[in-house]
């Protein structure tokens, strides 16, 4: 199965850039609204990536703008996978630390080192879904915790796009939809 294009977007996505617009005032509710939306393809949970990394999703769309929920926001959870090692656990955010996601639920047998790179595991079963394609790049390891009483390990991450500075970003769209046809419009 091939995880990315050449131009490094997952399979079956069309990236379609966005400006942001607006910030949330608060670190408790991360979020930006940015200027493309329904009319542009853009689609609630659709992933959000920017400069190198995963940024978050679309959580409300409109026609001209869409709102993303950032990676930092407190009802943020990204089902994520270690490179090349494969130990698996979900990134959520530590509110108010936009540069410190902490990967939990890796097993303490599972080997993870500073440096290493953290992407979106895309996990797919019967029941249910990843939002979030395999291979989307989230961050890089820089801090292990152990404890010896706990079944797992809290891995530290530093996420790749710089989330309080977010200019561009690009929305994953469903590849083969061109804006008219997910606005509705008939082809020709």
């Amino acid at each position: 199965m091939k995880l990315t294009r050449a131009d490094g977007f997952p399979d079956g996505t069309r990236p379609v850039g966005a400006r942001v617009i607006a910030r949330s005032p608060t670190v408790w509710y991360s979020t930006v609204k940015i200027d493309k939306g329904r009319t542009d393809g853009v689609r609630e949970d659709q992933p959000v990536i920017a400069a190198g990394g995963l940024a978050g999703r679309v959580t409300k769309v409109t026609g001209g703008a869409a709102e993303v929920s950032l990676i930092t926001d407190a009802s943020s959870a990204v089902s994520a996978q270690v490179m090349p090692a494969g130990a698996n656990g979900i990134v959520k955010p530590q509110v108010g630390e936009p540069e410190d996601l902490l990967l939990d639920f890796v097993e303490r047998g599972r080997r993870v080192t500073e440096g290493t790179t953290v992407v979106t595991s895309g996990f797919t079963s019967s029941r249910v879904e990843s939002l979030f394609p395999r291979g989307i790049p989230v961050g890089k390891v820089i801090r292990v915790d152990l404890d010896e009483v706990e079944l797992y390990q809290r891995v530290h991450l530093k996420p790749f796009a710089d989330l309080r500075r977010l200019d561009f970003v690009q929305v994953l769209t469903a590849k083969g939809r061109p804006a008219e046809q997910a606005a509705g419009v008939p082809a020709g």
